[in-house]
């Protein structure tokens, strides 16, 4: 084995003592022995190292073409192999992309009749009922407003279902309510106070005033109040309802007393007695407000346009409705209560959306005043209307007249008729609900104004018989529907307290609710559970909380629940608070979808996901829905569309298509996007390069056109277009046609070629050097990796080593035949000499001696041309039988030679 080895791509390539120390004499000496000039024995030891090397090596340079294939199915490609390899590829991509462009547009499956036929596959039913965004806009709005109308009469249906359940609870049965919702919030260290939870006590209020002792609906005897009030409320409620009943009661008792009885607390503004009510009949809702100093800064009056907004009052000015130290909107709630421009629900209080509602339309034009006094216009605005104005005033007004009319009610009595249309155009009911509101209102004004003139204080009472025959004896029993009515007035201080913190109040208010409500429900489950209802009280229970469950989801699904949700916001926003509010296609699109040119995002992906909560995966909506992205984003030019898909799948809009789409439709988006993008016709590229390969691709130019101008006209990789060819190639060609350049420009590089005289170490080492370090480098770093590269370094440094010394060479090869004739003339003038002093045995002996003499120095120079080419070699101990021998015939030669002296 040779000592001195060089590992080239795991291949060990043996070198001589020359090329290792660069040594001239050694390298001298070992061309010598390659030409014969140390006889055959050395000769041939310096050519089985030769051959040993150029095996080595050549083993090393195939070893790394093979490795430029990563496949391993291909060893090494010839130049020319690599031509035909890449000239058919690119032939092959003309040939696709000529019979795309030629086939895309045409056919049952052109890319608009693929993109309707995706469409109809993303509804349930295969029906495309959103053929545009705008289509589905107006789907959505239509069909969430019939939702949110289904899911209202749901649970309006539910709560009067449970309003007429059989049954009604005993007298007596609420006795000390009050007190037991009390004691559970001491036990659940829940403490109250006017500061921090001044809802939590109204709602005892409103628990003391409606479940106590005596009944629902009738509270005790007040300061300031006179003692026969409980009866006076008593009779008016048995004669013209729990209406009237209730606004006498709270007339008057607010009248005496308006700071609440329980520990001081303020319940909300002064009641304003009657008298004072009547002053302010004329003013409209935000002049109300704004007379009483505003309201103070709120996020919802932000969103309904509120800050900034001015309010003319009448011998004042105008002033803003929203002002530092303003009311904050519960306590103008209240206010405006008392003073006739809100109603309660059931006797049940107001909301502050209710609130907000009347104050969005005021701010739109439409005035709102007290009960009594809808549609009034006052005399500075009638005097200010122009004739134009007034005429579409009345064209207006007449409109609901005929939506009366078309309604079925053209038969009313006008004041009916009238006050049906006030409430159409300032309320914004529909014609039905409208005229029920009508004829309750004037029935309850008619009853009011019977009752004043038979029993109210100061007037004549009945007699103490006719009292007690009309109405109920204290104690008497009450029904569900009255419980419920009480604590929907707590739901209302709940939301309220709700909307408080999430506008950066305490969250005490919102707390101590918590625990009044569920130590409410608890009570009136304790007073079921003792048996104090006479009907089914278990299913009344059950059907109580399928109302209250079915209200909640109604809620949950079309409201908005405090300031920071945005969804419930933009759902309210989609159906408008009232039909002329709501959101316009356009805008539905872009709360739906997101921008043109972007979809998705964090509202998208909510709306998203309401509407599957709403309707469903598998509904005919969500299908629309869908259908309206898929319009959204493939709207426009390929190209446009093609990069819209793209980023929607991969960018912005990753989330909102990982929501609504599956994953097999989002794999059929992405195709269809590719293949958008292939038929957009291309432009021819321009260039040497592009025109190169063109040519090639239309058998204008020969494969060897091509590989010339990649390689260089060297094989250095020298070229003009070497670089940009390469990169070009190696964009647009697949792996094993990359594969095959890869090769063929290591194969340009190593071998001359077939039929050619294959290339020295001298000639390889420069072509290597000038490839991976001067022309050719950027070339190189192209086509090749770093650690292919390093390879082909160590590869050229073995080439370089095996280069003779400079000056050693003898091309001519005279010395080593001068060496072989002096060997020949050997064999002739020894014989010759011995002949002459010895005769024929002097001849005979100087041939034999001759002969071990060559062989002797034979034998030298084949060990020398060992140690020199193979290193030096272990020695071995001659035998002693050799010894002897070899000294006997010394010695006989050396008497032979004494006797021929003689």
């Amino acid at each position: 084995m040779a000592r001195n080895l060089e590992s080239v791509a795991g291949v060990d390539v043996p070198l001589s003592q020359s090329q290792i120390t660069q040594n001239p004499a050694l390298s001298a000496e070992e061309q010598i022995m390659l030409r014969g000039g140390r006889g055959d024995a050395a000769q041939g030891q310096a050519q089985g190292f030769k051959d040993l090397q150029d095996e080595r090596v050549s083993q090393a340079r195939d070893t790394i073409a093979a490795g430029l294939d990563p496949t391993g199915q291909s060893a090494r490609t010839a130049p020319q192999d690599a031509a035909e390899r890449i000239a058919s590829e690119l032939l092959a991509q003309e040939q696709q992309g000529q019979a795309a462009a030629a086939g895309v547009h045409a056919g049952p499956m052109s890319p608009a009749q693929q993109a309707q036929d995706m469409a109809r596959a993303l509804a349930p039913d295969g029906q495309l009922r959103a053929a545009s965004p705008i289509d589905a806009g107006e789907v959505l709005s239509d069909r969430l407003a019939a939702a949110r109308d289904t899911a209202k009469a749901d649970y309006r249906g539910k709560y009067a279902a449970v309003d007429a359940a059989p049954g009604e609870f005993a007298p007596g049965s609420a006795g000390g309510f009050g007190n037991d919702v009390e004691q559970g919030l001491r036990s659940a260290a829940v403490s109250l106070d006017k500061t921090n939870t001044p809802k939590a006590l109204n709602a005892l209020r409103v628990i003391d005033e409606h479940l106590n002792a005596v009944a629902p609906g009738r509270p005790g005897e007040l300061p300031g109040v006179s003692t026969s009030h409980a009866q006076d409320v008593a009779d008016i409620r048995a004669k013209f309802g729990d209406d009237v009943a209730a606004a006498y009661d709270r007339q008057k008792t607010s009248t005496a007393n308006p700071l609440n009885s329980r520990a001081g607390t303020d319940v909300g503004p002064s009641k304003s007695s009657s008298s004072q009510a009547s002053a302010q009949k004329a003013q409209s809702l935000l002049e109300f407000i704004a007379s009483k100093g505003g309201l103070g800064p709120d996020a919802e009056l932000e969103a309904i346009g509120g800050h900034g907004h001015t309010v003319n009052v009448e011998g004042v000015g105008r002033r803003k409705l929203v002002r530092q130290g303003g009311w904050p909107l519960d306590y103008a709630r209240e206010a405006a209560e008392e003073a006739g421009y809100l109603r309660g629900n059931h006797n049940g209080t107001s909301t502050v959306n209710d609130l907000l509602d009347a104050m969005g339309a005021e701010m739109r034009g439409q005035k709102h005043y007290p009960e009594g006094f809808e549609g009034h216009v006052g005399k500075r605005e009638a005097a200010a209307m122009s004739e134009r104005e007034q005429a579409d005033f009345a064209r207006h007004m007449q409109g609901f007249e005929d939506d009366l009319r078309t309604a079925g009610h053209g038969e009313l009595a006008p004041e009916v008729k009238d006050r049906a249309v006030k409430l159409m155009a300032n309320e914004r009911l529909d014609a039905d609900t409208a005229v029920e509101h009508a004829f309750r209102q004037l029935e309850q004004e008619d009853a009011t104004g019977a009752a004043r003139a038979a029993i109210f204080p100061g007037d004549v009472k009945p007699t103490k018989a006719a009292a007690d025959a009309a109405a109920p004896a204290a104690g008497s029993g009450f029904t569900m529907k009255d419980v419920e009515q009480v604590r929907k007035q707590i739901s209302t201080l709940y939301g309220d307290a709700r909307r408080a913190m999430l506008g950066g109040g305490s969250g005490s208010d919102l707390h101590a609710l918590e625990h009044i409500r569920d130590q409410f429900d608890a009570r009136v489950e304790k007073m079921l559970a003792e048996g104090k209802f006479s009907g089914d009280g278990p299913a009344v229970l059950k059907m109580q909380q399928e109302a209250r469950a079915a209200f909640t989801d109604y809620k949950a699904k079309f409201a908005k629940r405090g300031a920071g949700d945005t969804i419930g916001a933009a759902v309210e926003k989609i159906l408008g608070r009232f039909s002329d509010t709501r959101a316009t296609p356009d805008e539905v699109v872009k709360l739906a979808y997101g921008s043109a040119t972007a979809p998705g995002g964090q509202m998208p992906v909510q709306i998203a996901q309401r509407i599957l909560k709403i309707f469903g995966e598998n509904s005919a909506e969500f299908g629309a829905y869908k259908q309206g992205l898929f319009a959204h984003l493939t709207a426009g030019e390929p190209e446009v569309a093609a990069d819209r898909v793209r980023a929607f799948l991969d960018g912005k809009g990753r989330l909102l298509a990982q929501t609504v789409f599956s994953r097999g439709e989002r794999a059929s988006l992405a195709q269809y996007a590719d293949r958008l993008r292939s038929s957009i016709p291309v432009e021819p590229e321009k260039g040497a390069v592009a025109s190169l390969i063109r040519k090639v691709a239309n058998g204008e130019a020969s494969p060897n056109e091509l590989v010339n101008a990649l390689f260089g006209a060297s094989g250095k990789g020298a070229g003009s277009m070497s670089v940009p060819l390469a990169q070009k190639l190696k964009a647009s060609l697949p792996p094993e046609a990359w594969t095959s350049v890869r090769q063929g420009m290591f194969e340009k590089l190593t071998r001359a070629g077939e039929g050619k005289i294959e290339f020295e170490a001298q000639a390889l080492s420069q072509r290597l050097h000038e490839f991976l370090n001067e022309s050719g480098s950027q070339l190189a770093r192209t086509l090749y990796s770093p650690q292919e590269i390093d390879l082909m370094r160590k590869l050229a440094s073995v080439y370089k080593q095996m280069i003779p010394v400079k000056g050693t060479t003898n091309p001519s090869g005279t010395a080593p035949m001068l060496a072989r004739m002096a060997g020949g003339l050997r064999s002739t003038l020894l014989p010759l000499l011995g002949l002459t002093h010895g005769g024929l045995p002097g001849a005979a002996m100087g041939a034999v001696l001759d002969k071990g003499v060559t062989a002797a120095r034979n034998a030298n120079d084949a060990r020398k041309a060992t140690e020199l080419f193979y290193g030096q070699q272990a020695k071995r101990l001659p035998d002693p039988r050799f010894s002897q021998a070899t000294g006997l015939l010394a010695q006989g030669s050396m008497t032979a030679e004494r006797r021929r002296s003689r």
